[in-house]
């Protein structure tokens, strides 16, 4: 979604980052390549869909669904970013 939104600022002549900073999610391998390159939110994915197969046995044997987990991500700064000014 990051990239299509870069690439129609693009087009609507909007340059990044100087008028506007984008971010994506996922980090996708792509993400460094892009001009200008990508900034993105990293996540464990891995570790999230393992989570999310162990609570989905734990629940077809018959558990309750009654907890909540959280999982660190981490803002990868790469030239669509730029810092704003401090307030």
């Amino acid at each position: 979604m990051a990239i299509g939104a870069m690439k129609q600022l693009h087009q609507l002549g909007v340059k990044v980052p100087e008028q506007v900073s984008v971010v994506g999610f996922d980090d996708i391998a792509l993400a460094p390549y892009m001009v200008p390159s990508l900034a993105s939110v990293r996540v464990p994915v891995t570790e999230m869909i393992k989570e999310s197969i162990n609570r989905l046995i734990f629940m077809l044997d018959g558990g309750e669904f009654n907890f909540q987990q959280s999982f660190p991500g981490a803002l990868i700064e790469r030239e669509s970013l730029v810092a704003g000014p401090c307030a």
